[in-house]
């Protein structure tokens, strides 16, 4: 509305408040006196410039926010319906809009160029209706910390050791959380863990972790840093999934221009023809081979894991004599060859019960070693340390009705060994749908003292699970983040109040994770920026291929 269509008595009283505010000067501090000359140029510039509205007096000491874009209406990007609603078209097109109200830091919704992809934005740049209809303590947080003004500035930094600023090298946006921009310090060694019933967002939510961490695409994300690669763990006893992760390699449906990560998967030896032909064949920018072990690079720790050696009451009969062949080696300083090894193995005198199982274990380490008859096939294809330097993802996926949950693990905490001894900091491991195989011992003991030396490591870890009681309690007592997606289970609460400091009460948990739609989880951040506050997570800049699937 122009200035001629305002009432001459209302110029007036702008002019008198600004007369006296001006007289209130004389007593106050050189500071609050330079921000109030500041205050009446912008309110003078106001009234001779009617087509720009007046902003309100801020409550803080940051910077006022001012349009870049005032010679032109904002125009949202071209959009399609997705899954988590509009999507945007171009991830790199994005501009400030301009605004039509004056602005107030503690009303702010969806204005910023990070909040134009929150999930769960309106096509009309508003808030959605289903994030106002929160209820319970989390709702109630989110107000009261917005009206406490704790943090001043609109970027928050989770993880972060450094004095460094969102859009340098080894920042990610993940997403908006009261009308603040909270971006993750992807370069920093954390543990991130993420839990949630089927089509809550975990999986969703851990893959925009990944793309912070893989992806330079300013000014959403700057990652790609150490240019170390991505361990992602997956297992599943359905032959008709396969691990979400791959959707790193393709491009998003809106067209954004990212430089897409070089992917490989790593498949069960007598799953391979069935996995690269029927489920991965179609996918581009993927390179499919079989997970082979070489015998030169176990160990004799890698080798008693493999082979059920470990210690405790399901030790099996036949471990001691394996361990005198072990022992043998060792004495001699020499590392035997895998024919040499099974020779050694066949001369063992058990009796035929013992005699069997130790068969049915060298059959199964046999069917993941490299120098195997049965994978003689396989020879010409790379080896774990070709495929860990030329790739940026390596997924290793053991779907295969034959694998059971506990070998499954043996694998992975092997791998995830092999994986940390790379030279140099930057490491990622992503344990995806964790509740599958976190029942294995090795895998939970590797995994802990990861996550206890991962300063020193350089490493950094998510685990996505439907059940957070499969997640070992000192990894959550451990743990840099931790993301509550929506579940229903009085059982989780407990356990996640119990190891996790989240200042509520499991019955409190509830109610706040109940409504929470899709995209959003109560957010907890072990140095207290955030711990009980529902976050938005952006929408993601690779494709996402974990939609539901309905009836029609």
């Amino acid at each position: 509305m122009g200035k001629s269509g305002k009432p001459a008595k209302a110029e007036a009283k702008k002019k008198a408040a600004i007369r006296q505010k001006a007289a209130e000067m004389k007593s106050m501090s050189s500071e609050t006196q330079s921000e109030l000359r500041e205050l009446k140029q912008m309110v003078q510039k106001a009234m001779n410039n009617p087509t720009t509205p007046a902003p309100k007096q801020r409550q803080d000491k940051s910077k006022q926010w001012k349009s870049k874009h005032d010679d032109r209406q904002f125009s949202a990007p071209a959009r399609q319906q997705g899954r988590h609603g509009p999507q945007i078209r171009d991830a790199t097109s994005f501009q400030t809009p301009i605004i039509t109200e004056p602005y107030n830091p503690l009303e702010e919704k969806s204005m910023t160029l990070m909040q134009q992809l929150s999930l769960t934005s309106n096509a009309n740049g508003s808030a959605p209706a289903a994030f106002n209809t929160l209820t319970s303590l989390a709702d109630v947080d989110i107000k009261s910390f917005v009206a406490s003004k704790t943090y001043t500035s609109k970027q928050r930094l989770l993880v972060n050791e450094r004095p460094d600023q969102p859009g340098s090298e080894g920042f990610g946006f993940l997403g908006i959380q009261g009308g603040d921009e909270i971006w993750l310090a992807s370069g920093q060694p954390f543990t991130a863990v993420l839990t949630g019933v089927q089509g809550s967002g975990k999986s969703y939510s851990s893959l925009v972790f990944l793309e912070n961490i893989l992806l330079n695409a300013p000014p959403i994300s700057h990652g790609r840093s150490s240019g170390r690669p991505t361990l992602v763990l997956h297992f599943d006893r359905a032959k008709s999934t396969y691990c979400e992760a791959i959707s790193l390699a393709l491009e998003t449906q809106f067209g954004a221009e990212v430089e897409i990560p070089r992917v490989t998967v790593l498949v069960s030896p007598d799953n391979f023809l069935e996995r690269s032909q029927h489920h991965y064949k179609s996918i581009p920018n993927v390179n499919v081979e079989p997970l082979l072990f070489s015998f030169d690079d176990i160990d004799a720790r890698d080798l008693n894991t493999l082979m059920g050696l470990e210690d405790g009451a399901h030790k099996p009969l036949y471990a001691g004599a394996v361990m005198t062949v072990l022992r043998r080696f060792q004495r001699t300083g020499q590392h035997p060859k895998w024919q040499d090894f099974l020779g050694l193995i066949e001369h063992i005198d058990l009796n035929f019960s013992q005699s069997q199982m130790l068969q049915q274990r060298i059959d199964m380490v046999s069917s993941i070693m490299r120098e195997s008859t049965s994978n003689e096939q396989y020879s010409d294809y790379r080896t774990l340390d070709a495929v860990f330097d030329e790739s940026d993802v390596i997924i290793v996926d053991l779907t295969d009705s034959l694998i059971d949950p506990s070998f499954a693990g043996t694998l992975f905490s092997i791998m995830m060994q092999h994986f940390i001894s790379i030279p140099g900091p930057g490491k990622t491991i992503f344990l995806d749908e964790a509740h599958k195989y976190l029942t294995s011992a090795p895998l939970c003991e590797v995994m802990t003292t990861t996550i206890r030396q991962q300063r020193h490591l350089g490493t950094r870890m998510l685990v996505s699970t439907q059940s957070p009681e499969t997640v070992p309690a000192e990894v959550l007592e451990l743990a840099n983040i931790v993301i509550l997606h929506a579940f229903h289970s009085p059982a989780w609460a407990r356990y996640i109040c119990e190891h996790v400091n989240l200042n509520m009460t499991p019955q409190q948990l509830l109610n706040a994770l109940e409504l929470l739609p899709p995209g959003n989880g109560v957010f907890f951040e072990s140095t207290g920026r955030m711990c009980g506050e529902i976050m938005q997570f952006r929408r993601r800049l690779t494709r996402d291929c974990g939609s539901s699937k309905v009836s029609t």
